[in-house]
C-alpha cells in the first residue's frame, strides 16, 4: 500500500514537472517571438499616422481588433494598442475628437470611460480594446506626443 502510494505521488510530482518544463518553454517562445513586434506595429502605426486624422488612427485600430477577434488572433489582438499609439504620434488632429474623453488621468476613469466605448463597437470589455481607448485617452490627455514634422 505504501509503496502504491509512493508511485502515484511520483508519477504526479513528473507530471506537474512536466507541465511546468512545457508551459516555461512555450512562455520562452512566445517571448522572443514578440520581443521586437511592438517596435514593429508602432513603425507601421507611425507610417499609417502620416496619411491620417486621429479618427482614421482609432478607425484602423478598430478594424484591426474586429479583424484579429474573427481570426482568433490573440496577439495581433494585443499589438493594436502599439500600432495607435505610434499612429497617434503623427497623426493629424480631428475636431472634436477629444469630446466626452476623461478629463483626468486615473486608471478607474480612464477604463469605466473605455468599458462603453468597447461595448459601442461590439468587442465587451476585451482588454485590447481596452487598451485600445486607454490611448485615445492619453493622446487627448496629452500624453502622447506628437512626431509630426
Amino acid at each position: 500500500m505504501a509503496q502504491a502510494k509512493t508511485i502515484a505521488i511520483g508519477c504526479i510530482a513528473s507530471v506537474i514537472l512536466i507541465v511546468a518544463i512545457v508551459a516555461c518553454g512555450i512562455g520562452g517562445i512566445f517571448l522572443l517571438g514578440l520581443s521586437k513586434e511592438p517596435d514593429r506595429v508602432e513603425n507601421e502605426g507611425l507610417e499609417f499616422g502620416k496619411h491620417t486624422s486621429q479618427r482614421g488612427c482609432l478607425d484602423e485600430g478598430l478594424r484591426r481588433l474586429h479583424n484579429s477577434r474573427r481570426n482568433y488572433d490573440v496577439i495581433t489582438s494585443r499589438e493594436v494598442e502599439f500600432f495607435v499609439y505610434g499612429c497617434f504620434q503623427t497623426c493629424r488632429a480631428t475636431p472634436d475628437f477629444c469630446r466626452g474623453t476623461p478629463t483626468e488621468d486615473g486608471f478607474f476613469t480612464v477604463r469605466q470611460w473605455a468599458q462603453p466605448q468597447c461595448q459601442k463597437e461590439g468587442l465587451g470589455g476585451d482588454d485590447a480594446c481596452l487598451d485600445l481607448f486607454k490611448e485615445v485617452s492619453d493622446v487627448c490627455l496629452g500624453k502622447t506626443k506628437s512626431k509630426r514634422d
